[in-house]
């Protein structure tokens, strides 16, 4: 029992907190290259949206894609329109008709995101790809910003910078867990290679994609995954920006987090190849940022079991146990004080981290019994709708 309670507590003390030590000690002797794209050096884009069921947003969407800074003949915007039962199609088409840049792609049945994005890419002409969604806003410079990343050959795909927004107005990427991810991420890049790009805005070359099985969750992660681990590089741009809107509630969250969890699972299969040890720098990544962390609530259960077991002999196996007492007492009055619209911001986070390991253990028996689906239905989002 001492052996589980050791092994548990070492695995999650090292992919929360020696895993970002020992990138910081490696980004120390590996500087970032710098690159500097010149105006003549601007690649042919494809800007690439699958949406279903966006009248919300679409207006705004196509808005922000003409604002773009980007020579209009070499950017395309590719728009698939998945099975959409509102006015999305109908709204594409219309401004498709004023402006020669947009096309778009009809399903009459959802097929889901992957077989959009598999049918889109085909289609594209650009020689860089950009992904991104219908309620993701792009920052003006964005697209000429995540290019610039490719100015390097070795570099297959540029993450953009997601800034998250709550109802509209407020940032809250300024969150101690997302300034944390975001911080291990500019690690990774300095380094060259990001464990998993954001869908809200990333780029791939053209000529390295690879069509994604139909029932991939987390499409996002699979593609900028394979590209690497093929032996390209997957780097961060935090100059091509873009914003989100965060769900309305808790809930819209959780479920979120779930479909996520349940993607990082089935993804362990999708990409076993970086299992393998031999791959070095992008094994030890996937390891450590992603495979351990995803199986942390396990590791939480185990590891509080085995101090209920240990804790009656006192010293080091008591503290533990107190200590893991005191934070989850935190998280239920977090939890507590936040239903009453009371917020106290180191409760806030031991809620949201406690929120999050369950919604992982959730998606992991999700996937298993069959019931995440790839055609998800989206979090309920604040989002002003046009006239």
């Amino acid at each position: 029992m001492k052996s589980v309670f050791l092994i548990s507590i070492f695995l999650i003390i090292y992919t929360y907190l020696l895993y970002p030590a020992a990138l910081f000690i490696l980004s120390l002797f590996r500087k970032k290259p710098a690159l500097a794209a010149q105006e003549g050096e601007l690649l042919p884009v494809s800007l690439i949206i699958s949406a279903y069921n966006e009248e919300a947003v679409m207006k705004e969407k196509i808005r922000n894609c003409l604002a773009l800074d980007y020579p209009a003949e070499k950017i395309e915007v590719i728009f698939g329109s998945d099975g959409s039962l509102d006015k999305t199609s109908e709204i594409i088409e219309r401004y498709a008709k004023e402006n020669r840049i947009f096309r778009l792609y009809k399903f009459d049945k959802r097929q889901g995101k992957p077989s959009v994005l598999n049918r889109l890419v085909k289609e594209a002409k650009g020689d860089i790809i950009v992904f991104s969604d219908a309620d993701t806003f792009l920052d003006p410079a964005s697209i000429r910003n995540i290019v610039k990343g490719f100015a390097d050959p070795k570099v297959g795909c540029v993450c953009g910078k997601i800034e998250l927004m709550s109802k509209g107005k407020e940032i809250v990427s300024e969150s101690f867990y997302w300034r944390y991810e975001s911080w291990i991420k500019g690690l990774e890049a300095r380094l060259g290679f990001v464990s998993g790009a954001a869908g809200g805005l990333y780029a791939i070359r053209r000529n390295l994609w690879q069509d994604i099985p139909r029932n991939t969750l987390i499409d996002d992660f699979v593609i900028s995954m394979r590209i690497g681990r093929d032996g390209y590089g997957v780097i961060s741009e935090p100059l091509a920006l873009g914003r989100e809107e965060t769900a309305l509630s808790s809930y819209g969250e959780f479920l979120r987090r779930v479909r996520i969890g349940a993607g990082g699972y089935q993804s362990i299969l999708l990409l076993a190849g970086l299992l393998n040890p031999f791959k070095t720098l992008r094994s030890f990544e996937f390891w450590s940022h992603k495979v351990i962390r995803w199986f942390a609530p396990f590791l939480f259960v185990v590891l509080f079991l085995a101090s209920v077991l240990l804790c009656a002999g006192g010293g080091f196996y008591a503290a533990v146990f107190i200590l893991q007492v005191v934070f989850y007492s935190a998280a239920v009055l977090g939890w507590l004080l936040q239903k009453v619209g009371v917020n106290v911001t180191i409760l806030n986070a031991a809620y949201h981290f406690v929120l999050m390991n369950i919604a992982l253990a959730v998606g992991f028996f999700s996937l298993i019994c069959g019931l995440q689906k790839v055609t998800w239905r989206k979090a309920e989002k604040f989002i002003r709708r046009d006239p």
